[in-house]
């Protein structure tokens, strides 16, 4: 089983929160992810996190925030509020393979979180990725 290296925490509007689990299963479907649990939930989410042994990285989808270890920022255009800040939130995975494919030398993760919206029928989305 593949170990993630950052577990993700959704923030409702609601003040109640959601801790993705390590073996990262959903709890209303089996075969996917704890993912699913969010986009299933009903909820609004406020902020959404990347958390490891050293590090915060989030995404306020009230205001289109970023922050890092304390340090907020937002990482483009600054857009005229209120928006409806639509989460975006992936994992890029890249495999490496020995000369003959049959052996995985390498397998990493790249973490992607951010927001997408549309003002006036454009649309604007802003991605930090997290390695």
């Amino acid at each position: 089983m593949l170990k993630l290296k950052y577990l993700f925490i959704a923030e409702y509007t609601d003040g109640t929160f959601f801790k993705q689990t390590p073996e990262d299963v959903s709890a209303i479907d089996p075969k996917r992810s704890c993912f699913y649990d969010v986009l299933n939930s009903g909820k609004t989410v406020r902020r959404f996190s990347l958390v490891d042994e050293s590090d915060i990285c989030s995404v306020n989808l009230e205001d289109g925030y970023f922050d890092v270890n304390g340090k907020r920022f937002f990482a483009g255009k600054i857009l005229p509020l209120p928006a409806k800040l639509r989460l975006i939130f992936y994992r890029e995975h890249t495999h490496k393979f020995n000369r003959e494919e049959t052996e995985e030398l390498s397998h990493e993760i790249d973490y992607v979180i951010g927001w997408q919206t549309t003002i006036k029928g454009k649309n604007y989305q802003q991605i930090i990725r997290i390695e």
